[in-house]
């Protein structure tokens, strides 16, 4: 196969390359005829190939036998220089107890923005890690929130039912869960006329559907 793995090849040699790599190696891969079309159209040198094959050989032993083959190759280094997949417990914790954002956990892995971005695409465990320690942030402040509504904190109320049930209950002073409302309703009449007893009804009813 020769040494010169920098120097540019043609889409044979690639070919070539990949096939007598996997053989001689003896990497069973996911999909290879998959795998090397991707290759072919993806690389002109040999290096970047053998590392990915490589590293695909591995996964088991190394502990990321969860990334598909095809990920590993469109990963990127800096996940396998930062081993990743041994700080999922750390990502949860730092989601969960220090409200870290995807940008704050871009810079504790010291890599962009973008980059933890893609990690979150490619790495399905760390996606789900991150996930569930955004989930208990929030349930936590909804916990908190919820508690209050049912002692008839009727400013807490007048919150959560824009969060709650945003299709009936939206306005212009809203900050929805998933964006900023701009939408005008006629919400905050609806809110004003009613009485404490009926904002405390109203959001037990809302809760209680929440929960069906």
């Amino acid at each position: 196969m020769g040494n010169s793995n920098n120097s540019k090849k043609s889409k044979e040699e690639i070919e070539e390359f990949f096939n007598d790599y996997v053989e001689e190696n003896e990497i069973k891969l996911e999909d290879e005829e998959g795998l090397k079309e991707y290759v072919i159209g993806k690389y002109n040198t040999f290096n970047p190939i053998k590392i990915n094959l490589d590293r695909i050989k591995d996964k088991e032993r190394e502990g990321y036998d969860h990334l598909s083959d095809l990920d590993i190759f469109l990963i990127g280094n800096q996940y396998f220089k930062r081993e990743v997949w041994n700080y999922y417990d750390e990502v949860e914790y730092q989601k969960r107890m220090n409200h870290v954002s995807n940008e704050g956990m871009a810079e504790l892995f010291n890599v962009g923005k973008s980059t933890y971005h893609a990690w979150l695409h490619h790495d399905d465990e760390l996606k789900t890690r991150n996930q569930r320690g955004v989930r208990f942030t929030t349930h936590s402040i909804v916990n908190v929130l919820v508690a209050q509504c049912l002692e008839g904190n009727v400013n807490a109320i007048k919150f959560a039912l824009p969060n709650l049930d945003p299709e009936n209950w939206q306005h212009s002073s809203s900050l929805n869960m998933q964006s900023t409302v701009t939408k005008k309703t006629n919400a905050d009449e609806k809110l004003e006329d009613m009485s404490e007893e009926e904002l405390v009804d109203l959001f037990t009813q809302i809760t209680s559907k929440l929960e069906e």
